[in-house]
């Protein structure tokens, strides 16, 4: 989908307003997704300065005013306080009194574009979510001209469903400057047009790049920017996301609770898909630690139906919410399940949420006095998910719906008699 810079863009606008602000010394002190949930200009250390400069931004924005207005409404503003030309600064980190540029007419086509795209990008971002049900593909839309990277034009017209890893680091912006995009296709749009959906994605090939500011040493894919491998909204869809579900969902009583979580699945995909993305990176980030910090993460909540069956068991939920605690990824019951070879594979722990919000069928473990939730697995076994009403955590202490194990089994063992079908089915 083409950004259209004639258009008022509230979903951009909802992005970028939503930034805080935080100074920095150097580019290299806030780093990619960072830029997701603050807005900063490197060598700007007055925040009053700062928040003006972002209203500028804002305005421009808001109203599409070109660059050409952007820059004659804040030149002059930047040149009366100060900060304009080169002059001497304290490096906050080193402490080392530098010369250094601020203000610029280049510097300012920098702030003004790259804060323009990455707040569209991130708008198209939420709409790609929205309707991904219906236009589930993305197609790479470089432009095909001189000032070209190579790399992105080799990466033009590659065509992934919206949930390849692929655009998690490779989907636009991909540096200072750039100027491609992404197109939402659905199935109809690809017969039309002829196209079709790539094999497979693109190879990444990585450099290994140091943060000369913090000394983290990353890899950075060929073709992308130090600092813009990251797809742009993502992180802030996900804080988003969180902060919706917290306000329908947690703290409510349990029927509210699961009503407005199913009304969210249905009418604002975005969020739950949100939900699911950010369980995905926090498991992958739980298993790389390999050691439990005791962290939980939510992934959905109790369906309105699975309330009402548990009140007919004499257990009335106190919440809706369902969480997983990261011991479930790493702590003792992980490696049990590994070392008895029914442990989940990663892709298939990292769509529990999905497993949770639409299983295949929902039992009601009598001797335990649990949920399970069940999904087809990749070996002919069924994926099983207990959830445990009214677990009460420490910090913060709360009471919710706990994931206490999520491992394989024949499908056969679920036909057992302390198993009562609560809904769906295990044909």
């Amino acid at each position: 989908m083409k950004w259209n810079f004639d258009l008022r863009p509230e979903a951009a606008l909802q992005f970028f307003r939503s930034k805080g602000l935080k100074a920095s010394f150097s580019w290299q002190d806030m780093w990619a997704d960072e830029h997701d949930t603050a807005f900063t200009v490197a060598k700007m250390m007055d925040m009053d300065l700062l928040r003006d400069v972002k209203e500028h931004v804002d305005r421009a924005l808001a109203s599409g005013t070109t660059f050409q207005d952007f820059r004659k409404s804040l030149e002059p503003e930047l040149v009366k306080r100060g900060w304009w030309g080169r002059a001497a600064m304290n490096d906050p980190l080193t402490g080392e009194t530098r010369n250094v540029q601020l203000g610029s007419v280049r510097r300012l086509q920098t702030i003004f574009r790259t804060n323009m795209q990455s707040a569209y990008a991130a708008g198209d971002w939420e709409q790609i979510l929205d309707t991904a049900d219906s236009a589930p593909f993305l197609m790479y839309d470089a432009i095909d001209d001189n000032r070209t990277r190579p790399q992105h034009h080799a990466w033009d017209g590659t065509t992934l469903r919206f949930d390849d890893p692929w655009w998690q680091t490779h989907r636009p912006l991909n540096g200072y400057n750039c100027r491609c995009s992404t197109i939402q296709l659905s199935d109809a749009d690809l017969k039309a047009s002829g196209k079709t959906v790539s094999s497979k994605a693109p190879a990444v090939t990585t450099r290994e790049y140091v943060n000369q500011r913090s000394g983290e040493i990353s890899e950075i894919p060929d073709g992308i920017d130090p600092g813009f491998d990251y797809n742009p909204g993502s992180t802030s869809q996900r804080v988003r996301a969180l902060e919706l579900f917290g306000q329908k969902v947690a703290g409510v009583p349990a029927d509210i609770g699961a009503a407005a979580f199913a009304a969210l699945a249905a009418e604002k995909p975005s969020v739950v898909r949100a939900i699911d993305d950010g369980f995905a990176l926090w498991a992958e980030r739980a298993v790389a630690q390999k050691l439990s910090s005791r962290t939980q993460y939510v992934v959905g909540a109790l369906a309105p139906d699975d309330v009402v069956y548990l009140k007919t068991q004499g257990i009335a939920p106190v919440s809706a919410e369902i969480a997983v605690d990261d011991r479930l990824v790493v702590g003792r019951k992980a490696q049990r399940h590994a070392e008895a070879g029914d442990a989940l594979t990663m892709e298939e722990l990292k769509r529990v949420p999905v497993a949770v919000r639409a299983p295949e069928a929902v039992l009601y473990d009598t001797a335990n006095r649990t949920l399970l939730y069940v999904t087809s697995s990749s070996d002919n076994r069924s994926a099983k998910i207990v959830v445990r009403p009214n677990v009460v955590t420490k910090k913060p202490k709360r009471t919710l719906n706990s994931v206490q194990s999520a491992f394989k089994v024949a499908r056969t063992k679920l036909g057992e008699q302390q198993f009562v079908v609560v809904r769906g089915s295990l044909q």
